[in-house]
């Protein structure tokens, strides 16, 4: 299940990732955690509460310029998506960020996690360089 609307963030500091959580009344994370130096971020999770079977597509680009992202030279690079489930455990996966498309990862599989009923929050980070670069999140049932 995929958003039928995309996030756009960023313009302001990192803020401190641990003490990030994700709002669903919101739909934003508190602290932020984007970083304003690597430009805009689009994000996308679900925005309806999922089932606890269901698997959830998280998603992000570069809304700039999709050739932009960390590490980049109009090619390919390496991100990762932090799951923080309600009870705080948290669940790392990394994708490829394309120059010219959407970075990709399926929760809870793609992670080796089980899902959890409550509010999951995702920070994507530069895999290399471990900045945050964006946050959002999800709801499962």
């Amino acid at each position: 299940m995929i958003a039928e609307t995309v996030r756009t963030t960023g313009g302001v500091p990192a803020l401190g990732v641990p003490d990030t959580a994700f709002d669903p009344a919101k739909f934003l994370c508190d602290p932020a955690v984007d970083d304003s130096g690597a430009g805009t971020w689009r994000t996308e999770a679900p925005r309806e509460e999922t089932g606890p079977d269901e698997a959830v597509e998280l998603g992000l680009l570069s809304a700039e310029d999709a050739g932009a992202g960390p590490g980049t030279d109009a090619g390919t690079a390496t991100v990762a998506a932090t799951v923080i489930g309600p009870d705080g455990a948290a669940a790392t996966a990394e994708t490829d960020l394309a120059a010219d498309g959407w970075a990709r990862l399926t929760y809870p599989g793609d992670f080796g996690a089980e899902s959890a009923p409550g509010v999951h929050t995702v920070v994507w980070t530069d895999a290399e360089a471990s900045t945050p670069l964006a946050c959002d999140g999800f709801t499962v049932g």
